[in-house]
């Protein structure tokens, strides 16, 4: 079965109007390009996907099925997750944050990062029922963008990155005209994350579509070109245990 339309095979159901969420809610925030993919992807995988973007035009044409570009079967996905409830919209930036654990914040290169984070941290501060909860930076942008999104949220909450909440980025090139394609095929995925818990839950997340990411760990460069069946073989039975 093709990954794209996988959700009975994951939720173990073919009744997906009536399946519980088989697979751990995130929430999505920025809807440009890449935050439309990204949703509509995870969610054809079987995530519950909460949606926001500081423009609230973005938020209607999502929920409205519209997509940004050509995108070959970007449509359907989206338009398919919409329907069966498997993406949901929230009227801004922090609800999103607070509705879930997980975080995937995918900001244009003309969006003020610092602007966002301080949304990203008043959800931090709103999600009180979570522990731990995770912000993951997605994009071409990402690793740049993540030190002054964890230095803002810091700053505003006081809560510690790695401890606190996790936090990391995201990289796997999506080109347009074949961003749906190069999601569930990607040619290669890069993951920086804040510690090892986070590690395990970022690579569990994208596992389905590359079970063998570049992953570093902090600043361990010991680690930083291993690829996870290395990482699984060395460090998950030892090092990653006793932070899971």
């Amino acid at each position: 079965m093709s990954k794209r339309w996988a959700r009975d095979e994951v939720c173990g159901t073919e009744d997906l109007a009536s399946a519980r969420w088989c697979l751990a809610p995130l929430s999505v925030v920025g809807l440009g390009h890449t935050g439309v993919v990204t949703a509509g992807c995870l969610a054809s995988l079987g995530h519950r996907v909460v949606v926001s973007d500081p423009k609230v035009e973005r938020v209607a044409a999502i929920m409205n099925r519209q997509t940004p570009g050509r995108e070959a079967e970007l449509g359907a996905l989206i338009a398919v997750a919409v329907d069966d409830g498997f993406i949901e919209a929230r009227a801004d930036v922090p609800a999103a944050v607070a509705a879930t654990n997980i975080t995937i914040v995918a900001l244009g290169e003309k969006e003020s990062v610092r602007i966002v984070a301080i949304q990203l941290a008043r959800g931090l501060v709103e999600n009180t029922s979570r522990t731990n909860p995770v912000i993951v930076l997605t994009g071409p942008k990402a690793d740049l963008q993540r030190p002054t999104v964890t230095q803002t949220i810091e700053s505003v909450t006081g809560l510690k990155a790695g401890v606190d909440f996790g936090i990391a980025s995201h990289e796997a090139p999506l080109r347009r005209g074949a961003a749906v394609a190069d999601f569930f095929a990607p040619e290669r995925t890069r993951i920086h994350v804040s510690d090892k818990r986070t590690a395990r839950i970022v690579v569990d997340l994208f596992s389905p579509v590359d079970p063998f990411p570049f992953v570093s760990v902090g600043d361990r460069e010991d680690i930083e070109r291993l690829p996870l069946g290395v990482i699984a073989d060395r460090a998950v039975r030892s090092a990653l245990a006793d932070n899971v």
